[in-house]
């Protein structure tokens, strides 16, 4: 392990040790958002629509603090005070509790004459699964929903080294805008991703129509 990486990681071992946070695999808090707070003030609504997705609410690990990410103006981060910074700085960032990273979506839009999510070429939600068997992964799950109006697609999957997939889609109903949220994982198969996943995922669609 390289000297830097070495020391980091020691050092957040150090302050989880001091500090009392959460070690490796443990049990998270959680805090309840309306969907409006979580994807943040540069998610763009419809008037009407505003209010409605601000009845909807997820559920995150209560240390998660929002942070733009200053490098990208569409992206920002749910994360540890402890992690952000080194996410923020690095492509393959070392960090202990998982994070959500919620962006416009770079591939997919939504494609309201065909009602489907779609990169408007090749893919869309009804071979999204095909796709993802094709670049390696398993146990592909796409399914959609409807969350008051607002068309979700939910995709989960392995990839080939065994690091999970987790991501959802989700069309505003502003044009074909569709934002985004990926979950990176704490460690592959932990309980605590499990658990993040789980109440996350569970509370937004809790509040399907």
């Amino acid at each position: 392990m390289p000297t830097r990486r070495l020391v980091l990681v020691c050092a957040l071992a150090m302050a989880d040790a001091v500090c009392g946070r959460p070690a490796l695999g443990s049990e998270p808090e959680f805090q309840t958002l309306p969907l409006t707070a979580f994807l943040g003030p540069k998610v763009k609504w419809a008037r009407t629509d505003e209010a409605t997705a601000f009845s909807v609410r997820v559920e995150i690990p209560a240390l998660y603090v929002r942070t733009d990410d200053p490098w990208n103006i569409d992206e920002s981060l749910w994360a540890a005070d402890a992690d952000r910074n080194n996410i923020l700085a690095s492509e393959s960032p070392v960090h202990r509790y998982g994070f959500f990273r919620i962006q416009v979506s770079p591939q997919f839009r939504y494609d309201r004459a065909r009602s489907v999510f779609s990169d408007f070429r090749w893919t869309d939600e009804g071979n999204m699964a095909e796709a993802l068997r094709a670049q390696g992964m398993t146990d592909v799950t796409v399914r959609r929903h409807t969350i008051r109006g607002f068309p979700i697609l939910v995709v989960e999957a392995a990839q080939s080294h065994g690091q999970p997939v987790r991501r959802a889609y989700i069309a505003t109903n502003v044009s074909s805008t569709v934002v985004l949220v990926e979950y990176a994982p704490q460690a592959p198969g932990s309980a605590w991703d499990q658990t993040v996943w789980a109440r996350f995922k569970n509370s937004l669609l809790g509040s399907s129509d």
